[in-house]
């Protein structure tokens, strides 16, 4: 039987307790056991070293007496016995799997060094750092390329450029790394991996790039920067960059070409801060500082490059000592609690918002068997704020609070990931790679979907290689999951909302394309493991319409939850009469959502308060549902044009961020949404969340949401009459519309909070 290959997993660190302390737990879940973890803590200000002692002999703490990071990975090497040393920094999580791959590659004895992609996963800054990463004698970098075989950034020759790993995912052979003397100290900071990567490839080397083996990596704020300012150590930056060219380019294009190429580095250097200063990008304040630290890092870099020596170990001896394993026993393998996944969200430093969670709900959810799921959401906040995108958020933050950990899929940028409110949040790009024969037959929006389901499964995959992810939940809409429903790879969970084929029965007319849609939707049902309709409503509407026998497969009615808003934070209305009384509408303008109806109704209404505002919140959908074609107006145009008399009462407000949308919440006296047909009807919990009284229309999920005249009021879809002999009445009302909004607030903390909503979905997984 062969022996395992044994890993030493060293992370070196200075002043990061509380990262520190998530990394660590999250290598309990690493599913490849053998391997140590080494500690080798700077000279810290804080308690780093409380928070490895915790651990006890799981982790071998070492101490490095200055703050350089050369210097620390050196001595993380010296104590080391694993057959393979592998880097991660204190500001990392990586994935479950990361060493297992790790372990595949270096089976192959050819290989000397491996590591795999970085993501960069800060809110508003999360970008892919780290793929096929290559570094040039002269400093020059390519750290992300779409392959191996990609074109070098620069005209500098290929014989120049040499493969590197980024240094929160790096691993070498521990005697490649004692055979090439480690790490060159005189990098106290910066530039110390791509030296000692061109080091070993001069050696005869080989470094390998794993496509996968994903770390995520959420640089936190240090000595040497603070983290997105331009408070960074320019002196370090730049005596780095010279040291680094002069060193390693002189040895192959001679001294003077080095020394040329050096100065054209600094110069560059110097143009890049000046610009940044003159379009204000960086402080005024702060530039002449800069200034003074690159003129002394390039006074350091020359001296030293040109005539120093490198502080590079002659020698590293065997440590004597046994492997001492993490995990101690093969049954911790995959623990995951709360409070590690709470962690997971702390280590995002000024990134998470402040906990909203109502205090009186109790969870019941067992820990024993967290699962790992992956969410698909074409949309998703802050980004947007519709109804799926908004309920998709929600299910993750509920998921992610009950111990789970959650992925979500969503349209974007390629190769995007940031961790948002508990959960792994990966944006793809749709891309016309497949199904091209569709768009030559007219058929673009279906060669969209297919392609995006497609993109989606190929991400799906390399989530289930790093994550093994165990479960696929996505709703009907957009037929994300269909795909991998087909191929039927992993357990797919479908919930049931408003269809394409509901929406072909409201038209007056179906397009071929629809039609297609359609089929390919009820396609996706009968394939799917197991069916959510979030409402009664819905599943019978799909029993109607698809003729699905719902006592065959697994199903369960799960009403959708929103997170409540503390107490403190809702304003219930006084009881009293306004001269000027605000009514809001939620969702797409479009007939679906019955904005004719109440554009019908607000003549009415104000006949009898002409001072009451409408505020409308939501885009116009005119292009797609088939009005702006037949009318040849936008909705807005629309009621300016039939409703010249009621403008000046009515607002449009066009899209609304969510933190924007829950002030307008908060601001009106009325919600209003007479819907023609709502699956569920989020933005009606949404107002209950402010104590705010809502009228809804008396078929689909309104039914299950509104207690006729106790949190609101349900009418007949398009009647607008009766919609506004609704609104006059709850407005003649200020002390019934109190009550009931009171009445819906209560109702939400008791049927329709989040967690309850989370609890339900993992028993049904």
């Amino acid at each position: 039987m062969t022996t395992p290959l044994t890993f030493s997993v060293i992370i070196n660190t200075c002043d990061r307790a509380e990262p520190l302390r998530t990394l660590l737990d999250a290598l309990n879940q690493q599913t490849y056991a053998h391997f140590e973890v080494i500690v080798v803590i700077g000279p810290t200000k804080d308690d780093s070293v409380a928070v490895v002692q915790t651990f006890g002999e799981r982790v071998i703490l070492a101490h490095c007496p200055e703050f350089n990071l050369s210097m620390s990975r050196n001595i993380g090497i010296a104590i080391a016995v694993g057959d393979i040393v592998a880097f991660i920094d204190d500001d990392a999580l990586p994935c479950p799997t990361w060493l297992e791959q790790l372990a595949t590659c270096f089976e192959n004895r050819d290989i000397a060094g491996a590591g795999g992609r970085v993501y960069q996963i800060h809110p508003g800054h999360g970008q892919l750092q780290f793929r096929h990463g290559l570094f040039s004698i002269f400093a020059e970098d390519a750290d992300v390329r779409d392959s191996p075989t990609a074109p070098l950034p620069t005209d500098t020759p290929p014989q120049y450029w040499y493969p590197r790993l980024m240094g929160t995912n790096m691993a070498y052979r521990r005697q490649a790394l004692t055979d090439g003397g480690g790490f060159d100290e005189r990098f106290a900071y910066l530039f110390e991996e791509p030296d000692l990567a061109i080091r070993l490839g001069r050696q005869g080397y080989k470094i390998q790039h794993l496509d996968e083996a994903v770390v995520y990596h959420a640089p936190a704020s240090s000595r040497n920067r603070q983290m997105f300012t331009w408070n960074i150590n320019w002196y370090m930056w730049m005596r780095g960059g010279i040291y680094f060219i002069l060193k390693n380019s002189s040895p192959l294009v001679g001294r003077r070409v080095a020394w040329l190429r050096a100065m054209q580095y600094a110069q560059k250097f110097f143009t890049r801060v000046r610009n940044h200063r003159t379009y204000d990008s960086l402080p005024a304040d702060l530039y002449p500082d800069v200034i003074k630290q690159l003129w002394r890092g390039l006074g350091w870099g020359l001296a030293v490059g040109l005539f120093g020596q490198r502080q590079i170990a002659t020698h590293f001896g065997k440590p004597n000592r046994d492997f001492q394993p993490f995990l101690k026993e093969i049954q911790e393998l995959g623990i995951r609690n709360q409070e590690s996944a709470q962690s997971k969200m702390e280590i995002i430093q000024n990134s998470v918002l402040p906990s909203t969670t109502a205090t009186n709900y109790k969870s019941v959810a067992s820990m024993e068997a967290p699962l790992r799921i992956c969410l698909l959401s074409s949309n998703y906040p802050p980004h947007s704020t519709e109804g799926v995108a908004r309920l998709t958020h929600v299910m993750a933050q509920g998921l992610a609070e009950l111990g789970h950990e959650v992925h979500v899929i969503i349209e974007g940028r390629a190769n995007h990931t940031t961790f948002y409110d508990g959960a792994y949040v990966h944006e793809i790009r749709t891309e016309s790679r497949y199904y091209q024969h569709y768009n030559k037959l007219g058929y673009s929006k279906l060669a969209w979907l297919l392609n995006h389901s497609h993109v989606v499964y190929e991400k799906l995959k390399s989530l289930r290689l790093n994550h093994q992810i165990q479960l696929v939940d996505s709703t009907v809409w957009l037929l994300e999951s269909l795909v991998m429903a087909v191929a039927q790879e992993m357990p797919i969970v479908t919930r049931l909302v408003t269809s394409t084929r509901q929406l072909n029965n409201l038209a007056d007319q179906v397009e071929a394309e629809a039609h297609l849609i359609s089929q390919l939707e009820e396609q996706l049902l009968r394939q799917s493991h197991g069916l959510v309709p979030i409402s009664q409503a819905i599943k019978q509407t799909y029993t109607q319409i698809y003729g699905l026998d719902f006592t065959k497969r697994p199903h369960q009615i799960i009403h959708a939850g929103i997170k409540p808003l503390p107490e403190e934070a809702v304003f219930p209305l006084d009881g009293q009469a306004k001269p000027a009384p605000i009514l809001l509408f939620v969702g797409r303008l479009e007939k679906r959502k019955g904005i004719l109806t109440l554009f019908e109704a607000m003549p009415q209404v104000l006949r009898e308060f002409p001072q009451a505002q409408f505020w409308l919140a939501g885009k116009d959908n005119s292009p797609h549902d088939g009005f702006a074609d037949a009318e040849h107006l936008t909705y807005p145009q629309y009621f300016q044009k039939k409703y010249p008399a009621c403008q000046n009462q009515v607002k449009f407000l066009g899209y609304v961020a969510d933190d924007k949308l829950a002030e307008l919440y908060q601001i009106c006296d009325l919600f209003v949404a007479p819907s023609l047909y709502e699956s569920f009807g989020l933005i009606f919990l949404e107002a209950m969340n402010q104590a705010r009284p809502v009228i809804g229309c008396n078929v689909g999920g309104p039914t299950e949401i509104i207690v006729p005249n106790e949190t609101g009021l349900l009418v007949t879809p398009e009647a607008p009459t009766e919609l506004a002999t609704a609104i006059i009445q709850l407005l003649s009302q200020p002390k019934a519309r109190r009550d009931m909004g009171r009445a819906g607030r209560e109702r939400l903390l008791k049927q329709f909070h989040y967690l309850k909503m989370a609890e339900q979905y993992v028993a049904f997984y």
